[in-house]
């Protein structure tokens, strides 16, 4: 029977089996070959179930260690000091410049996030004062969907102002509008909503309640998760 074996003995055969144990002492070898290859069978069933368990495990850990440098982290994001708006204004823009681009507001506010997630892990900054939320559609920012202004060209006057303020967030800005421009919008917003920074912040877990901020330090995390 397997429980003819000790623990300890059994600890030995599977360390030996990981190449954890150079050698093993010939009469534990010796009784594992004698066993049955039944009660072998349950045996190396056994190993897998144990490696099974530790890669789980040793995820859990690179998922609490991403979360822990986050937070240490989160203590000191840099701020652009720029407004939402005044970025969203530097997407339309952009947006504007490409011919028979159509938009929405919603897809100014998902390239907008993505854009605060990047910036917020390659700079360690917010790229703007506000914090996205969680809603039943994807991540929103409510400043922008209720102040930004859709109707008109914005003027080459407005965007050098705001862009004169930050040229590199301008410049990012117009990177992220050649990447996304044409990405549809729920490809994007299924993109993060699968996202851990945005199920955290999701009702599920805040008591059936939608409008929770999402952490920084979450979205730092899986950003960092995905440069990896």
């Amino acid at each position: 029977m397997l429980y003819e074996m000790n623990n300890e003995e059994f600890e030995m055969i599977v360390k030996y089996a990981n190449d954890e144990l150079e050698t093993i002492p010939g009469d534990v070898l010796s009784r594992f070959q004698n066993l049955s290859w039944a009660v072998q069978r349950k045996v190396m069933n056994r190993m897998k179930t144990l490696e099974a368990k530790s890669g789980r495990l040793q995820t859990k850990v690179d998922r609490l260690t991403r979360r822990e440098t986050a937070e240490a982290a989160a203590g000191n994001f840099g701020e652009t000091g720029l407004d939402s708006v005044e970025v969203a204004i530097m997407v339309v823009h952009y947006l504007q410049a490409k011919p028979g681009c159509r938009f929405s507001k919603s897809r100014v506010i998902s390239i907008l996030y993505e854009m605060y997630a990047t910036w917020l892990h390659d700079k360690r900054q917010r790229l703007f004062l506000e914090h996205p939320a969680a809603t039943e559609y994807g991540p929103q920012l409510w400043r922008v969907y209720k102040r930004l202004d859709l109707h008109g060209e914005v003027s080459r006057e407005q965007f050098k102002e705001i862009a004169g303020k930050n040229p590199a967030v301008a410049a990012f800005a117009r990177n992220a509008v050649e990447k996304y421009h044409d990405m549809s919008e729920r490809i994007l917003s299924d993109y993060f909503k699968k996202s851990d920074p945005y199920r955290n912040a999701s009702a599920d877990r805040n008591k059936g309640k939608w409008g929770t901020e999402i952490s920084d330090a979450d979205i730092f995390a899986w950003k960092d998760s995905a440069a990896k």
